[in-house]
């Protein structure tokens, strides 16, 4: 019985700490991805800016 009980506490002590690697986790590959769609946002945009410079020095020439 004492041994049962052990393993349950044991359980029940464990369990939030799985569930915080977890959910750190799941957060650690959302920011990942963000910042990874982050880049693509800023090089995207960067193509786009360099685009209408080469334009508007065609347009001024």
């Amino acid at each position: 019985m004492l041994r049962k009980m052990t393993i349950l506490v044991a359980a029940i002590i464990a369990i939030p700490f799985i569930l915080a690697l977890f959910v750190q986790n799941l957060i650690e590959n959302d920011l990942s991805q963000g910042l990874g769609n982050l880049k693509l946002l800023l090089e995207s945009d960067k193509a786009i800016n360099t685009d209408v410079i080469k334009s508007l020095d065609e347009a001024s020439i």
